[in-house]
C-alpha cells in the first residue's frame, strides 16, 4: 500500500533530489546493448535506447530515493537530539531526523502582516508539536528531552546559526517566523533585544503558549516524519510527573509528514 503523505516540502524535495541526481528536471537517456547469444564475426551489435522520466518533487518514488540519498550520504539519523551539544556539534551539516511519533498536535498560527506579500498571502502557519521522549537526567546541568515544533510551508526557511541564551525555538517560531514580536524585527538575532516570553520562565505546555497568541488545536495524530533541524536550544520548560523541569526544544521544517 503507497504512503500517504500529508505534507511535503516540494522546493527541499527538488533540490535534495539536483544533489543525489535523481531524475527530477529532465528525462534522462540510458543507451545498451541488446542481442541473443554470441554475435558472429562482422555482425552488428544491435542497441537500444530507454527514457527515465522526470519525476515530480511530490511523486512518493522520488520521497523516498531522496530518503535514500540522505541515509547513504550520512545525514540521516533515527535518533531526535536530547541535547544542544549534539546541535552545536553537527550544526551546518544539514542532518535530517527520521521519527514515527504516536502522538503529535498540528496548531495553526496565525501570522503577523510580514508574510501578506506571499501569493496567495499567508494567513497562518501549521506548527506540529512532540512532546520529549526521555525525562530528566541525573545530572541537573544536563537537561534531558526535547520537544520538537515542525514548521510547515514557511516562505523562507531559515535558522539561527547557533544557539543563543533566551531565546528559545518555540518564541523564534512565534515571534520570528510568524511575526508576533512586539516590536518589528528584520532578523532573528534582534530577538535577543526583548525579553523571553515563550521559554523556560514558564512552566505551560507549549500548545496552550502557542493559544495565547491565537493557535488552534487540531486533532492529535500519529505521524511519521524525515525533518531538518534548523535551531534547537534547552531553553524549555516542561512539567514531568508533577515537577517543574528544563528541557530542550527544536525548529524543524519537515521533509515529509506522513501517515506512519
Amino acid at each position: 500500500m503507497p504512503k500517504v503523505y500529508q505534507y511535503v516540502d516540494t522546493g527541499l524535495v527538488a533540490s535534495l533530489a539536483r544533489q543525489f541526481y535523481l531524475p527530477i528536471d529532465h528525462e534522462t537517456t540510458v543507451e545498451f546493448e541488446i542481442g541473443m547469444g554470441l554475435p558472429k564475426v562482422g555482425q552488428a551489435k544491435r542497441r537500444r535506447t530507454a527514457s527515465k522520466t522526470a519525476w515530480p518533487p511530490d511523486d512518493p518514488r522520488l520521497i523516498e530515493a531522496v530518503v535514500r540519498g540522505l541515509a547513504a550520504s550520512g545525514q540521516l539519523t533515527d535518533i531526535r537530539p536530547e541535547d544542544g551539544g549534539y546541535f552545536e556539534r553537527r550544526r551546518g551539516t544539514g542532518f535530517f531526523v527520521y521519527e514515527r511519533l504516536e502522538n503529535v498536535t498540528p496548531i495553526y498560527l496565525p501570522v503577523g502582516e510580514a508574510f501578506a506579500w506571499t501569493e496567495p498571502p499567508m494567513k497562518q502557519l501549521v506548527v506540529w508539536v512532540s512532546d520529549p521522549i526521555t525525562g530528566q537526567s541525573d545530572d541537573p546541568w544536563t537537561f534531558a528531552g526535547s520537544f520538537v515544533f515542525l514548521v510547515e510551508g514557511h516562505p523562507s526557511p531559515t535558522g539561527l546559526s547557533s544557539m543563543i541564551s533566551g531565546i528559545s525555538a518555540l518564541r523564534y517560531v512565534v515571534d520570528f517566523l510568524a511575526g508576533h514580536s512586539p516590536e518589528p524585527i528584520s532578523t532573528a538575532r534582534e530577538l535577543s533585544r526583548w525579553p523571553e516570553r515563550f521559554g523556560r520562565f514558564d512552566p505551560r505546555h507549549p500548545i496552550e503558549k502557542l493559544g495565547e497568541v491565537g493557535g488552534t488545536m487540531g486533532r492529535p495524530r500519529p505521524i511519521e516524519t524525515v525533518y531538518k533541524i534548523a535551531y534547537m536550544t534547552d531553553e524549555q520548560a516542561h512539567v514531568l510527573d508533577g515537577k517543574e523541569i528544563r528541557v530542550n526544544d527544536i525548529l524543524a521544517y519537515p521533509l515529509y509528514i506522513g501517515a506512519p
